[in-house]
């Protein structure tokens, strides 16, 4: 889902003011503000989308997804259809209310009207929005972000976060993780450069990535087994070995 130019979010001074809200926060914020102007209305975008308004990853995203759940903000509600698990968001009912299309918020205190003027973002008119896509993850205890660094035993850097959110989450690319960490090769590139072979092989299955696993031993067994002399078999050894301690880096 792609942003139109000319579109917008409103972002409203209580916000900022009041919630203390900034940064990744404010934005997703105002966001799912936007959508949850009629009752029982919730945001159901995706957490890419997301990300793409904040300049951000989709782990940056579930970290402040998950900070205005703990401050309670918003609310989420999930059904689950075909087990996948689908995510939807609101925000709770606070003590504002909004005028619609001017950026002004009513604060209600003790029957007094206190009313603050907001501005808008040149951004895009959520309210007005489509939804083309869903916010849907599969009903995993853990994050690939979470997956990945409590079995490394280290934070992934910029970097590294940047590239794991590309990969899709599914049972396949989180078996290929852990087959990978499984055999000591922590490098996030390492595990990219598997995954995107994968893909390009047209590999979909765990099933499937296993068959091309054990085809891949035996033709590297058979090349193995080709005469080689002691000198030619202790170089490959000490070009395996050295190979491992990179992947490991």
């Amino acid at each position: 889902m792609e942003l139109k130019e000319g579109n917008y979010i409103t972002i409203q001074s209580f916000m900022s003011k009041e919630l203390k809200l900034k940064g990744n926060e404010l934005l997703i914020y105002a966001i799912i503000y936007g959508f949850s102007q009629t009752e029982n209305q919730y945001y159901t975008g995706s957490r890419q989308y997301l990300a793409t308004w904040c300049n951000s990853t989709r782990y940056g995203v579930d970290k402040a997804l998950k900070k205005l759940l703990d401050k309670g903000l918003i609310e989420k509600d999930e059904e689950y259809k075909n087990n996948i698990k689908y995510c939807k968001y609101r925000i709770t009912q606070p003590e504002y209310q909004a005028t619609e299309l001017t950026g002004v918020s009513t604060k209600l205190i003790g029957g007094v009207n206190k009313v603050d003027r907001g501005y808008q973002q040149s951004c895009h008119n959520n309210i007005e929005d489509n939804i083309e896509d869903n916010n849907y993850s599969y009903s995993y205890k853990e994050t690939l972000f979470e997956l990945i660094e409590n079995n490394i035993g280290r934070t992934l850097n910029s970097i590294e976060i940047e590239l794991v959110g590309t990969w899709e989450d599914n049972d396949l690319t989180r078996y290929i993780i852990k087959q990978c960490i499984l055999n000591q090769k922590y490098n996030i590139k390492y595990i990219d450069r598997v995954i995107t072979s994968t893909k390009l092989k047209g590999i979909k299955t765990i099933v499937d990535f296993e068959k091309e696993s054990e085809t891949f031993k035996q033709q590297k067994q058979t090349k193995v087994k080709k005469t080689e002399t002691f000198s030619e078999k202790l170089k490959r050894l000490q070009e395996e070995a050295k190979n491992e301690e990179k992947e490991k880096k």
